[in-house]
């Protein structure tokens, strides 16, 4: 009787990497190439559904007496 998708069920998930060569400053001065040319960024990307999310405050913090509709 109790079935239904586990607690990190995680449906929707997109994992990315990604490597990007900076520019390797060909006509700059041969010293300033030396230090700043030729450099790469990488990176990862993880993207993910998650399980249901239910906002909700145990205390009336704005004193409206407003309840929560059933």
């Amino acid at each position: 009787m109790d079935r239904g998708p586990s607690d990190f069920d995680t449906t929707h998930r997109l994992i990315a990497s990604f490597v990007w060569q900076l520019p390797k400053m060909a006509h700059a001065n041969p010293i300033l190439r030396r230090v700043a040319g030729g450099w790469e960024m990488s990176g990862l990307i993880a993207l993910q559904s998650g399980p249901p999310l239910t906002i909700s405050a145990g205390k009336d913090q704005s004193q409206t007496n407003l309840r929560d509709a059933p």
